[in-house]
């Protein structure tokens, strides 16, 4: 049987208080860092999605607003909300053989994310571009 020395009580738990906050801060790095991945790949995804439903229309006006609605839609799918959301559909080449540009900004909200080192806000950009069916019917 071993015996404990009188000084050495109470040790375990001085180790846990030192180490808590540091397990803790290293939760919210790598829920923090999620939440970015998560948000980066969301507007990835309305982008594409602006731009496939821009391309799918006949004109340039019904383009630009499918293009919109289909990012909205998208973002909306996924759960993210943005403080400020702009999505531009560039119809410039608008016709068969051509393609469809689409760019979406999504500025998000990381303010529950402060005390472990992130900004309050981050604006999330991607463009993605979709040929235009060649033998297409007008």
């Amino acid at each position: 049987m071993m015996r404990r020395r009188a000084d050495e009580r109470g040790a375990i738990a001085m180790e846990f208080l030192i180490m808590a906050p540091l397990l803790l801060a290293m939760i919210f790095l790598v829920v923090g860092m999620g939440r970015v991945a998560q948000a980066g790949s969301g507007v990835n995804a309305a982008a594409y999605e602006a731009a496939r439903a821009a391309s799918l229309e006949r004109n340039h006006g019904a383009a630009a607003a499918a293009g919109q609605a289909a990012a909205t839609r998208s973002l909306a799918e996924r759960g993210m909300s943005c403080a400020g959301l702009n999505v531009s559909v560039d119809t410039g080449d608008y016709r068969p053989g051509g393609q469809v540009r689409a760019r979406v900004a999504c500025q998000t909200t990381l303010s529950d994310l402060v005390l472990v080192g992130f900004p309050g806000s981050k604006t999330y950009t991607h463009t993605a571009v979709v040929p235009i069916e060649q033998y297409r019917s007008q």
